[in-house]
């Protein structure tokens, strides 16, 4: 979790009109504009603000080095609403994304962003990535839009959402530049049953890991093993982003 200073800052270093977070208070859609030029919708009463002023701030994710790399292909497995593929996509406009999120509210907010910034080149699928496949069918949410969510919402929402095995989601890809995994914890096992996939098909892989710091290399290990090298990294009490190549 990030602490009250440390959103300030992000809010400082993301928006050029910082009041636009008024509507983060009251329920509906609001817009928020960001220094990069990407503007978001976002729902009110939920963490989406945080998730636009993180990725928009720059100081989360290694945009300035993946905009030297130019990957011309990304692939983001668990987009929510855009903030990694939106960002990536106004640094890089020529790179061609997938974007896979399983929650139908998510995928929604995800198209009317990409149709807000008149973006084209980037795919959404309504499914989620995961172990197995799932087919549809209810799955129980303890917060659909992360921790923060789970304080103002009283009661956990349940939804319909497909989820398929990564070797299924990308068995259309030859290779891919750039995968993006934000999966809310589940990158443990991703990465234990698909690390010899991920080295046959990713180039790079950037990653936000939801766990202790003395973890991280625990997780990130199946890959390491594969002769992934991290090349990038930030840390914080709440979570750690990777860039491997």
């Amino acid at each position: 979790m990030y602490s009250f200073t440390q959103k300030i800052r992000f809010t400082l270093q993301a928006l050029p009109y910082p009041w636009e977070l008024l509507g983060a208070v009251r329920p509906g859609l609001y817009l928020l504009h960001t220094r990069r030029g990407v503007r978001f919708w976002c729902r009110g009463r939920t963490n989406d603000y945080q998730e636009v002023i993180i990725s928009a701030s720059g100081t989360e994710h290694p945009f300035s080095l993946l905009q030297k790399l130019r990957p011309e292909t990304l692939v983001d497995i668990g987009a929510h609403i855009g903030t990694v593929a939106l960002t990536l996509k106004h640094l890089l406009p020529a790179c061609r994304m997938v974007c896979y999120e399983p929650y139908p509210a998510n995928v929604e907010l995800l198209s009317k962003n990409l149709a807000e910034n008149g973006l084209s080149g980037i795919t959404i699928i309504p499914q989620g990535i995961g172990l197995q496949s799932l087919g549809t069918r209810d799955q129980f949410l303890k917060a659909e839009f992360g921790p923060d969510s789970a304080q103002i919402s009283a009661q956990p929402t349940s939804v319909k959402a497909k989820f398929v095995p990564l070797s299924w989601g990308l068995r259309h890809f030859a290779a891919i530049d750039l995968v993006s995994i934000d999966i809310e914890g589940l990158e443990r096992p991703l990465f234990k049953k698909y690390a010899a996939l991920f080295r046959r098909k990713c180039r790079y892989i950037m990653t936000e890991l939801h766990c202790p710091k003395d973890e991280t290399s625990v997780v990130l290990q199946p890959l390491i093993r594969q002769n992934f090298k991290i090349i990038w990294q930030k840390t914080d009490a709440g979570s750690s982003v990777f860039l491997l190549a």
